[in-house]
């Protein structure tokens, strides 16, 4: 067998018909007549490689291959710390280009898309096609084929009306203080006479007989009252009134509406009074305090009779009559028992003094009693007849009620 090892390292040439590396009995590479190299392992190389074609066969399956015109073939992953096309070298990451992972356009896709993008087309503005299964215009015609006729306006005073001659009439209210609406000629007209008037007119200022501006007057203004020229507020009066002290005759003052509250104060130098409602002071109601004289015209037990003079009598004081009673202790059980009264021998009334049957007193009468002469003088006689004395009455008295006079 040659010495290989000094074969290899001689600067001879070795010239064989084919020559093989094995390994524990086992080819591991080999090259044959025509220079083709099979090997199972890695085959490294500090020199050149050449011929028409390269293959790399794995289990003598071809795994890639190049030919005399440099294409490459892969029939599996290829790793490369960097790819050049031509003399441009390849910029884009491995992630960047599985972008483009399951694209089926071509360039002009790419390229729409680019000049879309160019337009401004936002993403948003993009999406509002969403759902759009028509075209857009047509969908907007359809929209306005309510508006087709003439339009025409007519106008009221509280509205102005839109009409069609196809479709339904819109009614617009006029604009008021508090609700939006169109503008009547009336509006319009006001707003420009308001607009021609002069601005900034400075207003006379007011008198008894002119109007105009007036200046307000203060606390202390309205206290002292020396600018007539000056009105007063609320606030100013107020103070005037809390400062002014008035002078005026209770006569003069306006007629009350509620009780007057006299704080525990007397009124004094009041006259006597002349009507029912006239106020009066304690001496003159002392003085009138009703009192009664009363006067028994027969005794318990008997019956009494009719007759004239039953009873004379003198009067203590002058004396006011205001009601005058009559009473008995047994009714009569038929009949009016009447009585008369005179002084100074005429009588004082014009209706007399009568009780009913069955009635202890002139108070029930059916026929009340008039006093015609009610002042009577101081020590004037009084008579007392029985002009009626019905059945069986006893114990008759007659009670006049008054005051002194």
């Amino acid at each position: 067998m040659p010495n290989w090892k000094k074969l290899l390292t001689s600067g001879s040439n070795i010239q064989i018909s084919a020559l093989t590396l094995d390994a524990d009995g086992v080819t591991k590479t080999s090259i044959d007549s025509s220079g083709n190299v099979a090997a199972e392992g890695y085959v490294s190389s500090s020199g050149v490689v050449s011929g028409t074609s390269l293959t790399l066969a794995t289990n003598g399956a071809t795994a890639a291959s190049i030919d005399a015109n440099g294409l490459a073939v892969f029939n599996s992953t290829v790793k490369t710390t960097g790819l050049i096309i031509g003399s441009t070298a390849v910029t884009s990451t491995a992630a960047e280009i599985n972008k483009l992972d399951g694209f089926t356009g071509d360039k002009d896709d790419l390229i729409y898309a680019k000049d879309l993008k160019a337009t401004g087309v936002t993403a948003t503005e993009f999406d509002y096609l969403d759902g759009v299964t028509s075209a857009i215009q047509t969908q907007i015609d359809s929209k306005t084929s309510n508006v087709v006729g003439n339009l025409g306006v007519t106008a009221n005073g509280t509205s102005l009306t839109v009409t069609t001659t196809n479709g339904t009439n819109i009614a617009l209210p006029a604009a008021t203080t508090s609700a939006w609406g169109v503008m009547t000629d009336e509006m319009f007209d006001a707003i420009a006479a308001n607009t021609a008037k002069d601005t900034n007119v400075e207003e006379p200022d007011a008198s008894e007989e002119t109007k105009g501006k007036v200046a307000l007057a203060s606390n202390e203004e309205a206290v002292t009252g020396n600018d007539a020229t000056k009105a007063l507020t609320p606030r100013s009066g107020t103070a005037m009134a809390a400062a002014v002290t008035v002078s005026k005759k209770v006569h003069e003052l306006t007629a009350p509406t509620a009780a007057l509250v006299m704080n525990s104060q007397k009124i004094t130098g009041v006259t006597d009074p002349t009507a029912a409602q006239d106020a009066a002071t304690k001496a003159y109601v002392d003085s009138y305090r009703l009192e009664a004289l009363s006067y028994a015209l027969s005794d318990e037990t008997s019956d009494i009779a009719s007759a004239t003079s039953v009873l004379t009598a003198r009067i203590p004081y002058a004396f006011t009559v205001t009601n005058i009673r009559a009473n008995v202790n047994t009714v009569s059980s038929s009949g009016l028992i009447t009585v008369d009264i005179n002084i100074a021998g005429s009588t004082v009334l014009s209706t007399k003094l009568t009780i009913d049957a069955s009635e202890f007193t002139s108070a029930t009468a059916a026929d009340a009693h008039v006093v015609s002469d009610t002042t009577w003088a101081d020590d004037a006689e009084i008579v007392f007849d029985i002009d009626g004395h019905g059945t069986g009455a006893k114990g008759l008295k007659v009670t006049i009620i008054g005051y002194q006079s």
